[in-house]
């Protein structure tokens, strides 16, 4: 069986269909996903619309080298890359 890996903003899409009235078992049997990737994706995603998602994944990605600090570190110094 192949892995179907969903970007961000169908997961969010896929989100606002429960909002419209539809069951989340429903969009899961339609889908191919399990309700526990589901309601991770809701409690991920929320009430977060498509453009905060990507502006999100933006962030995510300029700054991984801030995000691999433990949080009591100090950042004593900004890496030039």
């Amino acid at each position: 069986m192949k892995y179907k890996r969903f970007s961000t903003e169908d997961k969010i899409r896929i989100l606002r269909q429960v909002d419209q009235g539809r069951s989340a078992v429903e969009l899961c049997a339609e889908h191919n996903l399990s309700q526990v990737s589901f309601y991770r994706w809701k409690k991920k995603f929320g009430q977060m619309d498509v453009n905060e998602a990507k502006r999100l994944k933006e962030l995510e990605r300029e700054n991984p080298y801030a995000r691999s600090f433990h949080p009591r570190e100090k950042l004593s110094f900004i890496p030039t890359p």
